[in-house]
């Protein structure tokens, strides 16, 4: 089995309000997300929810997701990754940690990560496109006690620099794996792509 965990508790200071519930494709950001990652063919997914939770767990309520709280959201990103790993299935073989803010990931390159996570079994398992690294990024259970030990704003990063060799790198074709909205200028470059699409 493997677990999509949607890290989706942060407060967004960079972009000046509530990104989750920005509007994409007609419906917040968030739900957006959430329902690829539910079409794709992984076989739990959980979303960790800290500031505006109230406000964001409405938009999911209909989803079969496992929501998760996070009260120690402002510690950064490493708190949301902990909570996500809390009541871990015995049969669980890793998990992907998924940025909420990618919208232009698709179910097609989770599954195309999916197959080969399952398949190869890499110790980390990091998309690339052009080279760049991006995410989300998968870890077998055996790294599971290490991201439970990270701090701040990290992430995995550390750990994907401490065991280089456990890393494998799966070039995909989807840019969206290097996409995020951190800025308003973000938000715009992704409506821009989306009228050129339409």
């Amino acid at each position: 089995m493997v677990c999509g965990i949607v890290l989706a508790a942060g407060q967004a200071l960079r972009m000046g309000l509530i990104k989750q519930l920005m509007q994409w494709g007609g419906q917040p950001l968030i739900r957006q997300v959430v329902k690829e990652v539910l079409a794709s063919n992984f076989d739990l997914v959980k979303v960790v929810l800290g500031a505006y939770a109230a406000k964001i767990e409405p938009h999911l309520a209909d989803l079969d997701v496992k929501i998760i709280y996070n009260p120690d959201y402002r510690l950064g990103q490493s708190s949301s990754i902990k909570k996500g790993l809390e009541d871990v299935r015995p049969d669980l073989l890793g998990a992907a940690f998924i940025l909420a803010d990618q919208p232009l990931m698709e179910r097609q390159t989770y599954n195309q990560l999916i197959t080969v996570f399952k398949a190869k079994k890499p110790g980390i398992l990091v998309p690339t496109y052009q080279n760049q690294a991006g995410n989300p990024v998968f870890f077998q259970r055996r790294f599971f006690k290490e991201l439970l030990k990270i701090q701040g704003d990290t992430g995995g990063r550390e750990i994907i620099r401490r065991y280089p060799e456990q890393v494998y790198r799966l070039a995909v074709d989807n840019p969206g794996i290097l996409f995020d909205l951190d800025q308003p200028a973000d938000y715009q470059k992704l409506c821009h792509l989306s009228r050129n699409k339409s």
